[in-house]
Formats: structure tokens, sequence, C-alpha cells
């Protein structure tokens, strides 16, 4: 088992933390790459597959 120290522990969290803002709102700032993301994933295309219009 693997003993995390507490700069390591803290520097992950850290981390965690600047993703999290990084994504979010990204529909908002960067509306062309996610609509070419939305498109591509085939999530949309899906759903309608499944549910319908």
């Amino acid at each position: 088992m693997m003993v995390m120290n507490d700069r390591k522990r803290r520097f992950l969290i850290y981390q965690t933390l600047v993703m999290a803002e990084i994504v979010r709102d990204f529909y908002k700032k960067n509306p062309i790459r996610y609509k070419f993301y939305r498109h591509n994933c085939g999530r949309d295309q899906r759903l309608k597959e499944l549910w319908g219009e």
C-alpha cells in the first residue's frame, strides 16, 4: 500500500480543482469547439436512436 505524503495529496487536490475550473462552462467559452465535440461524440444521435425525436 502506497502512503501519500501531504505535499503530493495537496498537489492532486489542486490539480483536480484546476481541471474542474477549465471544463466549467466550456460550452460558453468555446461554443464552436463544444458543438464540434457534441456532434462527434455521438451522444445526441444515440439518444435520438433510443428515444426518438
